[in-house]
């Protein structure tokens, strides 16, 4: 009778094991075959990502989590990334779709670098990627360098042109990440100044800023002829090296090589047309700020690629923000 129930608990167990295989073959996900990679993160943290195809040479974002609580509320978009290698040129932009203000110092981007494939020499390469943290700025730019820097914060449906490189030119302006204004127009059409895409030119055209209608006629018709957002050369030099006007006559007091007008008349021009002096009349206008910064990385090498690239946002706690792959 004892053998016998041995050989039921004996029977039983052989079925439940079945069971377990069967199970374990049919009823549980499989896993995909093949090897997989970790991108790196800031500080050496990871998040994963699906295996890279070496024919491709292109990373597989399927799998990526965005873990942070400011997930998509910057959007991001390659701007001329992919065909741009120079740094000072090289830009993404940032925008914030949420309706809260999000600060992005602190912040940083990440390329893709370490999820590519190199040959060197015959071998396969792989390198870490590039990270760069998001630096301070200034709401304006101050016309006589003194900077006062602060936490860059993008209010709702603001964006940012992220450049990689920096502006070398420091005379007359020095150049730090910095918001738009009504007055940066002015620095936009200065010829030693390149910006990549140019800034906005939003100044109050030359007839329409106050006082001019107090001027005498001729300068009133002068002014009424100017360009937006143009500061005017004074006394211009002729090829001997002398101040001269249109006809290259030497003459002292000219504006863009006119010297007909009044000395009144100089005066108001050189007191209100150029940055400084839009800043000094229009800093308090409603409608002063812009709704876009200007961010600069200060990096000398290229940070996004043609191709295969993803550029991926993290917070100040390393987290995954958002991502755009081209």
């Amino acid at each position: 009778m004892r053998k016998k129930h041995q050989g039921g608990f004996i029977e039983g167990l052989i079925m439940a094991l079945g069971l377990l295989a069967i199970f374990l073959l049919f009823i549980l996900p499989k896993t995909p075959p093949g090897p997989t990679t970790n991108l790196p993160s800031l500080s050496g943290k990871t998040y994963p990502t699906e295996y890279q195809s070496p024919n491709t040479n292109e990373p597989n974002t399927n799998n990526v989590v965005k873990n942070s609580s400011f997930s998509n509320t910057i959007s991001i978009y390659s701007g001329n990334a992919p065909y741009s290698y120079q740094p000072a040129d090289e830009y993404i932009t940032l925008t914030n779709n949420s309706d809260k203000p999000i600060t992005l110092t602190g912040w940083a981007l990440q390329n893709a670098k370490g999820d590519r494939t190199y040959v060197l020499g015959g071998s396969v390469q792989r390198y870490v990627s590039d990270s760069v943290v998001i630096p301070t700025g200034v709401h304006i730019l101050s016309p006589t360098g003194n900077n006062q820097l602060e936490n860059i914060v993008l209010k709702p449906s603001e964006s940012a042109v992220v450049t990689t490189g920096s502006i070398g030119v420091v005379t007359p302006y020095k150049i730090v990440s910095f918001k738009e204004n009504l007055c940066t127009g002015y620095i936009q059409n200065l010829p030693d100044y390149s910006f990549t895409p140019p800034l906005q030119s939003n100044c109050v055209s030359p007839r329409n800023e106050p006082g001019v209608r107090n001027l005498d006629t001729q300068c009133q018709d002068y002014i009424s002829s100017m360009s937006s957002c143009h500061t005017p050369k004074y006394d211009t030099v002729d090829t001997q090296g002398r101040t001269a006007d249109r006809q290259g006559n030497t003459c002292n007091g000219c504006v863009d090589g006119n010297n007909t007008l009044s000395n009144s008349c100089i005066s108001f021009i050189k007191a209100h047309f150029s940055y400084q002096g839009c800043l000094a009349y229009h800093q308090n206008d409603s409608n002063f700020s812009s709704r876009n910064w200007r961010i600069y990385l200060n990096k000398q090498w290229e940070l996004w690629a043609k191709s295969y690239e993803t550029i991926s946002l993290f917070d100040a706690y390393e987290k995954l923000v958002n991502y755009q792959s081209y």
